[in-house]
């Protein structure tokens, strides 16, 4: 599974900077934040970029959108199988184990689909 995660981030990541190199910089070399981040960087071009800001948003939605879907999937068979457990402390030790996890998600995941 994590050979998985990297695979699917290289694979998805790695034309950002291959789109990039080939792009003429006419607005000055300074970006606002820290850390340089593909979205900055295309303000910082002269040219029209909607195949490099469609592919962008593709790799956001194949990355955090996918993510959601798979989550939602995965605690839909979690909750099959623990609606099925024989006895009711069972049911309620596994629903606080799940409740904790979706609160942890729900701390990671918050903020990358909040509007910067």
């Amino acid at each position: 599974m994590g050979l998985t995660i990297v695979l699917r981030g290289t694979i998805l990541l790695s034309p950002h900077p291959f789109l990039l190199k080939w792009l003429p910089y006419c607005r000055g070399n300074v970006i606002l934040h820290t850390y340089c981040e593909f979205m900055a960087l295309m303000k910082l071009t002269c040219v029209d970029t909607g195949v490099e800001r469609a592919y962008s948003l593709l790799v956001a939605f194949l990355t955090g959108g996918l993510d959601l879907v798979l989550i939602i999937v995965s605690y839909i068979l979690i909750f099959q199988a623990v609606f099925q457990l024989p006895s009711k402390e069972a049911r309620v030790k596994s629903l606080g184990t799940c409740g904790s996890h979706a609160c942890v998600i729900l701390v990671f995941y918050t903020p990358a689909f909040s509007p910067s």
